[in-house]
């Protein structure tokens, strides 16, 4: 069974989204390697490319634009859902709005699952992870990691331009 939670917060214009549920028990810390996306880049792991097919899918069926994957918001999203997979807890990054640059507004998903089907799932039952998956977005990063049996998630959306991180990595 999967608890959800919703937090809103009005931090310039950022909307942050949190699941929560149980904490796993292993420490092991698994990532698959990365697979080119369909820019061909190579940045985005299966599970990552999964959740934003389907998020693309799902809007894809509601006459909404696909979100442009965006390697830049991906690397703040991965570095999350390793920090939540390393302390085997879910919670929304408060300050993910000093971690991605040129921004105008963010969204933020963010939960633990088995499977990328069932997050999705989950995320679409819950009102504030709808309205951020259903948002006037442009880009989309996913970061997972796996943990024992879970993977934690983290899904950034953003709706400028050109998107970027303090890291400027990945390069563009």
């Amino acid at each position: 069974m999967t608890t959800t939670r919703a937090f809103s917060f009005p931090i310039r214009k950022i909307a942050i989204v949190m699941i929560a549920g149980a904490m796993a028990w292993s420490t092991t810390l698994v990532t698959p390697p990365p697979v080119a996306d369909a820019a061909g880049s190579g940045f985005f792991r299966r599970p990552e490319i999964c959740l934003m097919k389907r998020i693309n899918a799902k809007r894809a069926a509601r006459g909404q634009r696909r979100l442009t994957r965006d390697a830049q918001l991906g690397y703040v999203a991965r570095r999350h859902a390793a920090k939540m997979a390393r302390e085997r807890n879910v919670w929304h990054d408060r300050r993910v709005g000093s971690k991605v640059t040129r921004w105008y507004s963010l969204g933020q998903n963010t939960g633990r699952t088995t499977r990328c089907r069932r997050i999705i799932r989950s995320f679409l039952r819950s009102s504030a992870h709808r309205a951020n998956i259903f948002g006037s977005w442009t880009h989309i990063g996913a970061g997972v990691v796996k943990s024992g049996r879970y993977k934690y998630v983290q899904i950034l959306f953003e709706s400028t331009r050109d998107p970027g991180n303090i890291w400027g990595y990945p390069s563009s």
